[in-house]
């Protein structure tokens, strides 16, 4: 919902360049995402928020039920993370005894 920016300076010859472009950097303490994000929660509304969530939550069961059944098809699993709602992690154990 809210971009996210990033950079990388470089400078082999100019450690110094790099330290002044360091100091000028207000890294993570920006509070421009967190605005953003609740700039885009009002323009959306209650009732699209309320969707957005439902249908994450779809998407989420979906995505688990599919990785449940290739996880089983290659002798893995799909590990139960009851107090994770948003993240989910699979087993590689046996990924170099199969050839795909």
């Amino acid at each position: 919902m809210v971009p996210v920016g990033g950079s990388l300076i470089y400078s082999p010859k100019r450690k110094s360049l790099c330290d002044k472009i360091s100091k000028l950097y207000p890294g993570r303490a920006s509070a421009s995402p967190i605005i953003d994000l609740f700039i885009t929660f009002l323009q959306m509304g209650e009732g699209t928020l309320r969707q957005l969530f439902k249908q994450r939550k779809e998407n989420y069961r979906y995505l688990k039920e599919s990785l449940d059944k290739i996880t089983e098809k290659f002798g893995e699993r799909c590990l139960k993370t009851p107090n994770n709602k948003i993240s989910l992690a699979v087993t590689l154990v046996n990924m170099n005894k199969k050839v795909f």
